[in-house]
């Protein structure tokens, strides 16, 4: 399986899960609040990714900082080494890198390394799990799921 088929599931509309390094960290706060989201992706002007900011960046950053939190932008908050996919990886892969390294969301990247999608451990761990199913199950889950909406 590659990250694309989990990518397709997805709505590809991205504009909610990226944010500028010169914001406010509280304004990331107060996004993945309302937004029900885990991490906010932080892009310079060209499009590239700076930086990732997540709920844990944000709690280590008020544990360290306090209130003072409230003054400091996304670039003095977010994790500036940022673990990225590609449309094409295995998913298994992915799983091992995010695993390895503790996280929990993963950028995609296209080949100009601009962000195209977030995939998080939820959206890989439903998708292996549907994917385990017998097909009978899954036609059913497919049936279900459309007739709900």
């Amino acid at each position: 399986m590659i990250v694309k088929s989990i990518l397709d599931s997805k709505t590809r509309d991205i504009s909610h899960l990226v944010i500028s390094p010169d914001e406010f960290a509280t304004t990331v706060a107060r996004l993945i609040a309302t937004s029900n989201i885990g991490a906010v992706v932080a892009v310079d002007p060209s499009g590239r990714i700076a930086g990732i900011i997540s709920e844990r960046d944000i709690v280590r950053s008020l544990a360290q900082q306090g209130q003072a939190i409230s003054c400091l932008r996304v670039a003095e908050v977010m994790t500036s080494e940022v673990l990225v996919c590609h449309e094409t990886d295995d998913v298994h892969r992915v799983i091992k890198s995010m695993t390895e390294r503790k996280i929990r969301h993963i950028p995609v990247v296209d080949e100009n390394h601009r962000m195209i999608g977030l995939v998080t451990i939820g959206d890989i761990l439903k998708s292996v799990l549907f994917d385990a199913l017998p097909p009978h199950i899954q036609a059913l889950c497919e049936y279900r799921a459309h007739n709900l909406n």
